[in-house]
């Protein structure tokens, strides 16, 4: 595995695209609930395709699963300080699914 390449310099520069990359707010969840189906029609899209996101979001899970350590710390460390704890409230527009509110799945539904 590559593993033994990564560098601290490499997992600082994924970070910055994990930011950008997953920070990226979703502008459909401006339009009012029924009008989102049109988002994408009228140019209310995100910057990074679906696609590069969910590669983003893997990565950063392997990373996190690898527990490779990494100069000093672990990436399961490094990549726990980036992605939100399971059961903390983080806004559902920033990890791709919707909130529905009253929903039978708990109020999240994957896109």
């Amino acid at each position: 595995m590559l593993r033994r390449y990564l560098t601290i310099d490499d997992l600082k520069r994924f970070e910055e695209v994990v930011l950008e990359v997953l920070g990226d707010l979703d502008p459909k969840f401006e339009l009012l609930p029924g009008e989102r189906w049109l988002a994408s029609i009228q140019g209310n899209v995100l910057k990074y395709s679906d696609r590069i996101r969910e590669g983003v979001a893997e990565t950063l899970a392997a990373l996190g699963a690898c527990d490779c350590l990494v100069g000093c710390a672990t990436t399961e460390d490094w990549a726990a300080r980036i992605a939100p704890p399971t059961g903390v409230p983080t806004p559902a527009f920033l990890w791709g699914v919707a909130t529905v509110p009253g929903s039978a799945s708990g109020g999240r539904h994957r896109r």
